[in-house]
């Protein structure tokens, strides 16, 4: 009798485990208890030994790295401290299929210099190479803002790394670096282009590295020459570094009559090219007054096609209409969450509506009113906007959505994106701040928009974190989520 017994429960369990919801199934790892130590989690991948995650109590997963092993039906295999070389913290793990690369970085206590090196670790999260040596550089010339930029190719056979520093001539100007390495660890090459902007100047908005090696990046500087301020308007520049060609290429940005507000850029590894794009305004505010597109050849590093294309009145006032804080037919406040390029040469943007409003609330102390404030974080409508590779739109539209959050830097808003063959799914809870249901839009190849339930909210309460999930295949991705207040990874197959 209990045999029987036993054998029912775990079809029941095996059968909540896994739904089907309209061809796209959920799958669900056990669930466990939040930990302070482990507030924060990252995806790192998923190959033949099991699925990686890296956890950490701060956003900035630098130091007191807990690294946890997954089989492949989501089972905990184990939970440790990754081991950071003494002075050193992590700046990059990159999952391959037979082993993890571990870049890090630290002063070298011998030489004073700040150096970046990298380890190969077995699926164990235990050393098999002794360290590489990246690159190093004079602390003197490594400012504030400084970074080690690491980027990783698709197929995860090169890497790119890029980071800016100080003249040795102290004129005020500026070196950024790039170097090509292969999963071997060797550099294939390594080029400089000097600028002429301070460090604390030079930001990178964008960067990224195709599957030769190639690497691409965003970096804008203030408009004026004058000491930066955060709201000033800036210059965006491509600086494009192919092993092809013997100098970097600069590649200017814009034109003079607009200010752009939003910008990104993503590789095309099917037809070599590179696509820019974002948002603009003819003022210098937050205001979307269109779209533009820059496609440029990953070979030769020669613009293709330039656009800037304003939005419409008409999908301005459809769109406008439908946002809170929009009293008046503008859209404000948009950040690009995805760059998908297709196989035309042109792109898929998908962007967010984001902003922040403060609330007053009083509360008493000893009988004294005190009055304090609290951000809300709000993440409302999805903008799509498809173009072509000669600049024209394919189709323009956008998802109604409303999130808001209090105390939570909006960690359980905004949304997943995924990407399968012939159609684009975003997931996302209908409000992040209330048990609320687990949605699902796809929007197929043409542009047309189907939105349904994935997870009822009567079965059990699903918190996404979106910011921490990744496409770990053609058609699976790997989601961290609260379910029922308790930590667990769902698998969505698309």
């Amino acid at each position: 009798m209990f045999k029987h017994f036993s054998f029912s429960l775990s079809l029941v369990i095996l059968f909540l485990s896994v739904i089907d919801a309209h061809s796209q199934t959920v799958e669900w790892s056990n669930q466990a208890k939040v930990k302070s130590k482990t507030a924060y989690t990252q995806v790192l991948g998923e190959n033949a030994n099991g699925v990686f995650l890296v956890r950490c109590r701060n956003s900035d997963f630098r130091k007191d790295i807990i690294v946890e092993r997954y089989k492949s039906n989501l089972a905990l295999e184990f939970s440790n401290e990754l081991t950071i070389p003494s002075g050193g913290i992590l700046e990059k793990l990159v999952l391959l299929e037979n082993n993890i690369l571990f870049f890090y970085s630290g002063k070298n206590s011998l030489t004073g210099r700040i150096e970046l090196n990298c380890i190969k670790l077995d699926n164990n999260f235990k050393p098999v190479s002794n360290p590489s040596l990246i690159c190093e550089i004079d602390p003197q010339f490594f400012k504030d803002n400084s970074n080690f930029y690491i980027k990783s190719s698709a197929d995860k056979s090169k890497f790119g790394v890029m980071y800016i520093r100080a003249n040795a001539d102290r004129s005020g100007n500026s070196t950024v670096s790039f170097l090509g390495m292969n999963d071997q660890l060797t550099i294939t090459y390594r080029k400089e282009a000097e600028i002429e902007y301070e460090v604390n100047d030079a930001f990178f908005s964008s960067i990224d590295c195709n599957n030769e090696g190639d690497i691409f990046s965003i970096i804008d500087f203030p408009k004026s020459m004058k000491h930066n301020r955060t709201n000033d308007p800036r210059n965006f520049f491509l600086f494009c570094c192919c092993q092809s060609q013997n100098k970097i290429v600069k590649t200017a940005i814009g034109a003079d009559s607009v200010f752009i507000n939003e910008i990104g850029l993503a590789v095309n590894n099917y037809n070599k090219t590179v696509v820019v794009t974002g948002f603009y305004s003819y003022r210098h505010d937050n205001r979307a007054a269109g779209e533009f597109i820059y496609v440029i050849d990953a070979v030769n590093s020669q613009i293709k096609t330039e656009s800037f294309e304003d939005l419409s009145k008409s999908f301005i006032a459809k769109v406008a209409a439908n946002m809170q804080n929009e009293s008046s037919p503008v859209i404000t406040d948009l950040y690009i969450r995805k760059i998908i390029p297709k196989s035309d040469g042109g792109c898929l943007l998908i962007a967010e509506k984001y902003y922040e409003t403060k609330q007053a609330y009083t509360f008493y102390v000893n009988g004294f009113p005190q009055t304090n404030y609290r951000v809300v974080y709000n993440f409302d409508e999805i903008i799509l906007i498809s173009k072509n590779a000669d600049g024209s739109t394919q189709f323009k539209d956008f998802i109604k959505k409303t999130q808001s959050s209090v105390s939570d830097a909006g960690y359980y808003s905004s949304f997943v994106t995924i990407t399968g063959n012939d159609k684009i799914g975003i997931v996302y809870n209908s409000d992040a701040g209330n048990e609320s249901d687990v949605m699902i839009t796809t929007i197929s190849n043409k542009g047309l928009i189907d939105t349904k339930v994935l997870v009822k909210a009567m079965s059990y309460f699903v918190q996404l974190m979106p910011g921490e999930s990744k496409q770990v295949s053609a058609n699976s991705t790997l989601i961290c989520t609260l379910k029922d207040k308790r930590f667990s990874i769902m698998r969505l197959i698309f």
